[in-house]
């Protein structure tokens, strides 16, 4: 500790601002290094993307130069977004062909660790080249050790209602997460009656969590269970939510074809939450999460739904009035008595509105007052730039947009609608998706699986007018697992 304090006292004498430093150890010609930017790169050559870090000479390391490559080591953390301080981890990636000695660990060519404050980078066992010092304003969590030792904490990446979501790195593999972080405080609750339902809600959230198994629903990964707070553990979804999305597109809204992508992706994931018996109870734009995936040199989008706060079995008796106002069915608004899945299809069909025009079906500045819009079922379609261009669209939205719930499809039934059936290039597009998405997921449970080695081909083979799509699992040379792609006979 007196050692990092020590450093801290020089660099900040020196008026030196960067995030983190490489301070030299034995030797008298190489300065202390300051890293500014997200990555830097180190070795006897500058990189073809040397911006930042250091080259070496024999005046630098007379002993152990010819140790050192041309590309030896880069340190990199991931990109600045916005203003807030970027609390990412900083990863050691190991690029030459010797290697090098993290502290005591020897780490090959291609290998990759988190860096923590006070970490020794050695070219030998014999010779340490830098001490690594992260002088970010980390915040001090009070979380529990076992959560510390096996994951890196980031900034918060959203919030709503008691409960905020952080970035979360697994130290083991650089993983990232996210981490739903909820207050189990006693303290924080008026009542025992209030923290009584507090606790069920969070068990209610988990166990709701546990059973979805879908593409299209973000993945539980872990829980942990404190006197202060639970931590939920899911995936990350690295572009955000929809919201996000949409906002990246002209005046808000999405084109006919990228709508119909995105929104039957949503009722493929609200199918399997609704085939369970479970009612989501929130769904709205921004509970809708976005994962990029690489398709035939194409960006495409995944998209899950997610934050399951208030998700209950629809067995259970549903008379809790929430949920977001502009997306809100007129049975919850005015809680008459009990309501079913049906209001999530009220919801859905708010979303859609809002994906194809940018605005929302139901709002206060419509001239009569929300409530009454909702109570009568009344659509705004004057402010809707596409329902003369999409006919069939909006009579998808007017049939979920019903106020008697009976009267709404299920998802499944949507999903059979013409406006998505009769769209060949939809179902192409789809099918690609999912393909890779199961590639993915396949290669992920090999790494976790103490195979990183095995890989994975597809062959097409064509004979005799008959056409065929056969993947491939080869490990160390042999063939382990031989399957025929579904949907890939053709005649």
């Amino acid at each position: 500790m007196a050692l990092k304090q020590n450093y801290t006292n020089n660099f900040q004498e020196d008026g030196m601002n960067g995030w983190a430093y490489l301070f030299p150890l034995f030797s008298n010609t190489l300065r202390p290094i300051k890293l500014v930017g997200d990555v830097s790169f180190y070795g006897r050559e500058a990189h073809d993307n040397f911006t930042e870090g250091f080259i070496f000479t024999a005046e630098h390391i007379k002993h152990h130069f010819d140790s050192i490559s041309r590309n030896h080591f880069r340190i990199q953390r991931e990109k600045s977004s916005g203003n807030e301080i970027n609390l990412s981890p900083a990863v050691l990636h190991v690029t030459g062909l010797n290697g090098l000695i993290l502290n005591f660990e020897r780490l090959s060519q291609g290998s990759s660790r988190m860096l923590k404050n006070g970490d020794v980078i050695k070219l030998v066992l014999s010779f340490s080249l830098f001490t690594f010092i992260d002088r970010r304003n980390f915040e001090t969590f009070d979380y529990p050790e076992i959560l510390l030792d096996k994951y890196c904490f980031g900034s918060i990446i959203g919030s709503g209602g008691q409960s905020l979501v952080r970035a979360a790195y697994e130290k083991k593999d650089l993983k990232k997460l996210a981490v739903k972080v909820l207050p189990r405080d006693k303290n924080d609750c008026e009542s025992v009656f209030g923290y009584c339902k507090r606790i069920q809600h969070m068990n209610d959230e988990v166990r709701v969590m546990k059973t979805l198994d879908n593409p299209n629903v973000i993945k539980y990964i872990d829980d942990f269970v404190h006197k202060k707070h639970l931590f939920i553990f899911m995936e990350h979804a690295d572009c955000g939510s929809m919201f996000d999305l949409v906002n990246d597109y002209p005046n808000n809204c999405l084109p006919e074809s990228d709508a119909k992508f995105f929104l039957a992706q949503i009722c493929k994931g609200l199918a399997i939450v609704h085939q369970l018996k479970i009612a989501h109870r929130d769904i709205k734009i921004e509970n809708i999460f976005v994962k990029s995936l690489k398709v035939d040199d194409r960006n495409e989008h995944l998209l899950k739904i997610g934050d399951f706060g208030f998700a209950r079995s629809s067995d259970e008796t549903l008379m809790t009035q929430l949920g977001t106002k502009h997306y809100l069915p007129p049975e919850i608004m005015d809680l008459n008595g009990e309501y079913t899945i049906k209001a999530d299809i009220w919801s859905l069909g708010c979303l859609f509105y809002s994906c194809l025009s940018g605005s929302y079906p139901f709002h206060d500045n419509y001239g009569t007052p929300i409530r009454d819009q909702i109570r009568t079922g009344n659509i705004n379609f004057s402010c809707a730039n596409f329902w003369k261009k999409i006919p069939m669209a909006v009579s998808l939205i007017k049939n979920l947009i019903q106020v008697d719930p009976t009267s709404r499809p299920t998802v499944d039934e949507i999903l059979r609608n013409t406006w998505f059936t009769k769209d060949y290039e939809l179902r192409i597009r789809l099918r690609q998706l999912y393909q890779l998405y199961n590639a993915e997921q396949k290669k992920i449970k090999m790494i976790e699986d103490g195979e990183p080695h095995a890989k994975m081909r597809k062959l097409n083979i064509s004979t005799n007018g008959i056409h065929l799509s056969i993947q491939l699992i080869i490990r160390r040379d042999s063939i382990t697992h031989l399957k025929i792609l579904p949907n890939a006979i053709k005649l």
